[in-house]
């Protein structure tokens, strides 16, 4: 009941005691049991003795029942497993088997966040963006275009919102003033009766700048004030069932997409693959988002998924 009411309140400037104990059917003093527990959650509530109640701030929380509220997604964010903190929302969704497609996995910490073969991402509380989502492709999926279409469907929301220029550098990283942003992992779960993937989302919202490494930039560091987090977060959520839905239907759409914030083509690239060291010059992307990469001699190498990627700026 006490989600009923925090909707009420949200609705309303004012709504007073007596509307609200008849609305739902409960005493003045049950009701006050409701407004304390808000206020534990972090919720400030005003009370005036004429008007009656009203809230004046939402927390900085990502709690499942704010993210739903006016979420119009059809897919991602139906079901939401929220935690304070864990090890890492990947780890999460192993453990839960994966189950259905939509499910959110949300922290607003992680001890051991990781990136691709098992780097850290370094993440602090209730400062960045840390959640994964359950997809179940095709079976003809390939796993490097989903993490595309994550990467493109991040850096839409953000140039969207704030207006500036994101760029995408191959496979899997946003980047902004030529630092990193935010990150995507991709991981198949369970690959029985069908595909199941896993994708991590890590962006740095409101980080300082000494919590993160040289290389780093959070969207505070850049404009200089505090981002919401709850509403950054719906929007991808947003964008990502929009791309997801288009990309079923046409493979090549997200490839499209990517071209516009592409950083890498063109450019002077050092891969290690199977431990072997391979530079060139990164001159295209396959139909299946693979990086090929123009040696010295002419001879194409193509990439799926390199120990070390790096790039000239």
């Amino acid at each position: 009941m006490w989600q009923e009411i925090l909707e009420v309140l949200k609705e309303e400037e004012f709504i007073s005691l007596q509307k609200l104990t008849n609305q739902f059917n409960i005493t003045s003093s049950q009701l006050n049991e409701i407004l304390l527990k808000l206020g534990n959650l972090g919720y400030q509530i005003e009370g005036n003795p004429y008007l009656g109640y009203r809230i004046n701030k939402i927390p900085d929380r990502l709690f499942p029942w704010e993210i739903r509220y006016n979420l119009d997604t059809e897919i991602f964010g139906k079901k939401i497993y929220y935690f304070e903190n864990v090890t890492s929302t990947q780890d999460i969704a192993f453990h839960l088997s994966c189950k259905d497609e939509g499910i959110l996995i949300v922290a607003e910490n992680q001890t051991k966040g990781r990136g691709r073969w098992g780097r850290g991402w370094l993440s602090f509380p209730y400062k960045g963006l840390y959640f994964s989502l359950i997809f179940k492709p095709q079976d003809s999926f390939k796993l490097s275009l989903l993490s595309l279409l994550l990467s493109v469907s991040v850096a839409e929301v953000i140039e969207e919102i704030f207006k500036i220029k994101i760029g995408i550098k191959w496979p899997n990283d946003l980047i902004l003033e030529n630092k990193k942003l935010a990150g995507i992992l991709t991981e198949v779960c369970r690959e029985k009766e069908s595909v199941i993937v896993v994708g991590g989302i890590g962006v740095n919202v409101n980080n300082e700048k000494q919590e993160l490494p040289p290389s780093g930039i959070s969207l505070k560091e850049f404009f200089g004030g505090k981002i919401n987090r709850l509403e950054l977060l719906k929007e991808i959520l947003r964008k990502i069932e929009r791309n997801y839905v288009l990309f079923k239907e046409k493979k090549s759409y997200i490839l499209e997409k990517w071209h516009r914030y592409n950083i890498t083509l063109g450019k002077k690239v050092e891969v290690v693959l199977n431990n072997q060291k391979i530079e060139g010059i990164a001159s295209a992307l396959d139909e299946f988002g693979y990086l090929l990469v123009r040696k010295d001699n002419g001879e194409i190498e193509r990439i799926a998924n390199p120990q070390v990627f790096r790039q000239s700026l």
